[in-house]
Protein backbone atom coordinates (compact mmCIF):
# COMPACT_ATOMS: atom_id res chain seq x y z
CA UNK A 1 0.00 0.00 0.00
CA UNK A 2 1.26 3.28 -0.53
CA UNK A 3 0.15 6.68 1.11
CA UNK A 4 -0.97 10.24 -0.69
CA UNK A 5 -1.49 8.44 -4.28
CA UNK A 6 -5.03 7.99 -4.97
CA UNK A 7 -6.42 9.27 -8.06
CA UNK A 8 -10.27 8.70 -9.30
CA UNK A 9 -11.30 10.39 -12.39
CA UNK A 10 -15.13 10.64 -12.75
CA UNK A 11 -16.60 9.38 -15.80
CA UNK A 12 -19.78 11.36 -17.50
CA UNK A 13 -22.47 8.60 -18.06
CA UNK A 14 -25.06 9.88 -20.86
CA UNK A 15 -28.28 9.04 -21.45
CA UNK A 16 -28.32 6.84 -24.53
CA UNK A 17 -26.23 7.09 -27.43
CA UNK A 18 -25.03 10.28 -29.46
CA UNK A 19 -25.57 8.79 -32.48
CA UNK A 20 -28.61 10.18 -33.90
CA UNK A 21 -27.29 13.54 -34.06
CA UNK A 22 -30.76 15.02 -32.37
CA UNK A 23 -30.55 17.53 -29.65
CA UNK A 24 -32.23 15.85 -26.40
CA UNK A 25 -34.00 17.49 -23.42
CA UNK A 26 -33.13 16.10 -19.97
CA UNK A 27 -36.84 17.29 -17.96
CA UNK A 28 -35.81 18.68 -14.35
CA UNK A 29 -38.42 19.94 -11.85
CA UNK A 30 -36.73 22.38 -9.68
CA UNK A 31 -37.71 26.23 -9.47
CA UNK A 32 -34.65 28.63 -9.05
CA UNK A 33 -34.82 32.63 -8.18
CA UNK A 34 -32.89 33.86 -11.13
CA UNK A 35 -31.87 32.99 -14.56
CA UNK A 36 -28.52 30.78 -15.49
CA UNK A 37 -26.54 29.28 -18.04
CA UNK A 38 -23.87 26.70 -17.65
CA UNK A 39 -22.15 25.05 -20.92
CA UNK A 40 -19.78 22.05 -20.81
CA UNK A 41 -17.41 20.17 -21.67
CA UNK A 42 -15.32 22.72 -22.83
CA UNK A 43 -13.15 22.50 -24.77
CA UNK A 44 -16.23 20.44 -26.43
CA UNK A 45 -15.23 17.38 -29.28
CA UNK A 46 -18.73 15.88 -30.33
CA UNK A 47 -21.06 17.34 -27.98
CA UNK A 48 -21.68 20.07 -25.14
CA UNK A 49 -24.28 19.86 -22.65
CA UNK A 50 -26.12 23.13 -22.10
CA UNK A 51 -28.00 23.70 -18.78
CA UNK A 52 -30.25 26.47 -18.38
CA UNK A 53 -33.27 28.18 -15.80
CA UNK A 54 -35.39 31.14 -16.78
CA UNK A 55 -36.91 32.49 -13.42
CA UNK A 56 -40.55 32.97 -14.89
CA UNK A 57 -42.89 31.57 -16.45
CA UNK A 58 -43.86 31.58 -20.07
CA UNK A 59 -40.35 33.74 -20.71
CA UNK A 60 -39.62 33.51 -24.82
CA UNK A 61 -35.80 31.99 -24.23
CA UNK A 62 -33.47 30.90 -26.68
CA UNK A 63 -29.61 29.84 -27.46
CA UNK A 64 -27.77 30.45 -30.10
CA UNK A 65 -24.17 29.59 -31.63
CA UNK A 66 -21.92 32.48 -33.64
CA UNK A 67 -18.68 31.93 -35.33
CA UNK A 68 -15.68 33.93 -35.01
CA UNK A 69 -17.72 36.01 -37.97
CA UNK A 70 -20.32 36.90 -35.68
CA UNK A 71 -22.77 34.43 -38.09
CA UNK A 72 -25.30 32.65 -36.31
CA UNK A 73 -24.21 28.78 -37.12
CA UNK A 74 -26.60 27.23 -34.81
CA UNK A 75 -29.58 27.91 -33.10
CA UNK A 76 -32.21 26.47 -30.80
CA UNK A 77 -35.96 27.91 -28.68
CA UNK A 78 -36.36 27.01 -25.23
CA UNK A 79 -39.39 25.28 -24.54
CA UNK A 80 -39.11 25.19 -20.80
CA UNK A 81 -38.24 27.36 -17.45
CA UNK A 82 -35.38 24.83 -16.70
CA UNK A 83 -33.63 21.93 -18.98
CA UNK A 84 -30.65 20.29 -20.09
CA UNK A 85 -29.63 20.29 -23.63
CA UNK A 86 -27.25 17.81 -25.27
CA UNK A 87 -26.37 19.16 -28.30
CA UNK A 88 -23.80 17.49 -31.24
CA UNK A 89 -21.47 19.20 -32.58
CA UNK A 90 -20.31 17.52 -35.20
CA UNK A 91 -21.40 19.39 -37.78
CA UNK A 92 -19.40 22.55 -36.45
CA UNK A 93 -15.28 23.05 -37.37
CA UNK A 94 -12.79 23.46 -35.57
CA UNK A 95 -12.55 26.89 -33.75
CA UNK A 96 -13.77 29.54 -31.27
CA UNK A 97 -17.80 30.36 -31.13
CA UNK A 98 -20.17 32.83 -28.70
CA UNK A 99 -23.49 30.85 -27.07
CA UNK A 100 -25.72 33.50 -26.25
CA UNK A 101 -28.45 32.76 -23.33
CA UNK A 102 -31.24 35.27 -24.64
CA UNK A 103 -34.52 36.05 -23.09
CA UNK A 104 -37.09 38.64 -24.20
CA UNK A 105 -34.40 39.72 -27.00
CA UNK A 106 -32.13 40.49 -24.64
CA UNK A 107 -28.16 38.63 -24.24
CA UNK A 108 -28.93 37.35 -20.45
CA UNK A 109 -25.22 35.43 -20.37
CA UNK A 110 -22.70 34.44 -23.05
CA UNK A 111 -19.17 32.05 -22.94
CA UNK A 112 -17.25 31.74 -25.16
CA UNK A 113 -17.16 27.97 -25.93
CA UNK A 114 -14.02 26.13 -27.95
CA UNK A 115 -14.82 23.13 -30.19
CA UNK A 116 -11.40 20.73 -31.16
CA UNK A 117 -12.32 17.89 -32.90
Amino acid sequence: MSTDTLTYNEPYILPGSLKSGKIRRIPVNKVYDENHFRLYPNPANKYVVIEYTMKKENLKGFISFMDNNGKTVKSMVLQDNHDYLIIPIADLPNGIYICKFVINNKIIEAEKLIITH
